[in-house]
């Protein structure tokens, strides 16, 4: 018990200080948030570094070691190994925190944390930031983040809010409407319109996908019931949000942008990939390396803003099919568990992909390491010891 009482604090204090993935340390390397995660790793070190290996864990060092092997023939082999170190570290803190048994007593205190995570990441967004082109934005010197891949930070709160709004009691459902009011407001207010597409996509799977009761009527009713409330809650604030803002979610201004130009990156993409030999289509051109793949087939030298595309270009056909795999197994995992609050974070995070490169978003995996934490009446590949 106290192995995973400890093992539990550690997770909290880690899930809670996800905004600290956005703080630059001064001359250190990395950002705060990775020596926050050394408190996880002198945990597990305390208990001589009990190992159980989930199926998750085998499918996520599956997906490192074909980067590994991509570096033998990257294109540019900084970036790879740099891809590599970044992936096994995350391995290791899933194996960390996997190795131990949780109550859901435990798992509610951790699903709390990553809710809290979205709350304090919104407070530093109205404290502390500041403007640009009309939008909120998270810009210093050394607390900065990119508008998109900031909403990914507000998906716990999101969906924990909004499935509260459909089941919980009068007062949780008033502070339900206020936490929706303020990230539907500091989305808008970023104008991210990627951010936009994953909070209302996992908002519209949690609407679908939960059940509230046996009784079809009134479950209906309080789907329709939040459904109007999320309604009148964006009616009140878009009046509040520039106008130079609110026009960029436009169907029009996304045709004109060329989709911040991300269609024409995509273009070019998948002109290389037909152009590429059967190796390359087959393994890519090295985990990382996207800006030296455009830059050497005579493209501007950028990444794609696509998850699903660079993972194409970088670890070829048999990446993108572990990666989907592993995708798949989340999916599998927190459905069969009825975890609906994790399901629909994670297609949030697929539907953020398609509009970012989420390569190493602590947000994304802090729901991969929520799910591959083992409930006390799972099964796990190997015994504990």
């Amino acid at each position: 018990m106290a192995q995973k009482k400890k093992m539990t604090w550690a997770i909290q204090i880690y899930y809670i200080s996800l905004i600290f993935g956005a703080f630059a340390v001064p001359f250190l390397s990395g950002s705060l948030l990775k020596y926050v995660a050394l408190l996880v790793l002198a945990t597990w070190a305390l208990y001589r570094f009990k190992t159980c290996i989930t199926t998750y864990d085998l499918l996520f060092g599956a997906y490192v070691l074909v980067m590994f092997f991509s570096i033998i023939y990257s294109l540019n082999f900084d970036a790879t190994k740099q891809r590599i170190i970044t992936n096994v570290q995350f391995l290791i803190l899933l194996i960390a925190t996997g190795s131990f048994l949780y109550s859901e007593k435990e798992i509610n205190r951790l699903k709390l944390s990553l809710v809290w995570a979205s709350r304090i990441t919104a407070g530093v967004l109205l404290l502390v930031g500041g403007t640009g082109a009309d939008r909120i934005l998270l810009n210093g010197s050394l607390l900065a983040e990119d508008p998109n891949y900031l909403n990914g930070y507000f998906l716990f709160g999101t969906i924990y809010a909004f499935q509260t709004l459909m089941v919980g009691n009068k007062k949780q459902k008033v502070i339900s409407v206020i936490e929706l009011l303020l990230y539907i407001y500091c989305c808008l207010a970023t104008g991210s319109r990627g951010g936009m597409f994953g909070l209302f996509l996992a908002a519209l799977v949690a609407l679908f996908i939960s059940n509230n009761g046996r009784n079809f009527l009134k479950n209906n009713i309080k789907k329709l019931s939040a459904v109007l409330a999320i309604s009148i809650i964006i009616i009140l604030i878009i009046p509040f949000i520039p106008e130079t803002v609110i026009s960029r979610f436009t169907a029009q201004a996304i045709k004109e942008s060329n989709g911040t130009h991300r269609y024409e990156f995509w273009g070019w993409a998948f002109q290389i990939f037909k152009d590429s030999s059967f190796f390359h289509q087959l393994f890519g051109y090295g985990a990382g390396a996207i800006r030296t793949i455009f830059g050497s087939h005579g493209y501007l030298a950028v990444v794609a803003h696509n998850l699903y595309v660079e993972q194409l270009m970088e670890g070829g056909v048999i990446l993108s099919i572990i990666y989907f795999v592993m995708i798949g197994y989340l999916l599998k995992k927190s459905y069969k568990r009825k975890d609906f609050f994790s399901f629909s974070i994670v297609c949030g995070f697929l539907m953020l992909s398609m509009s970012t490169s989420l390569y190493a978003f602590k947000p994304f995996w802090a729901i991969m390491m929520f799910i591959n934490l083992r409930r006390e009446t799972d099964n796990t590949i190997t015994k504990r010891y």
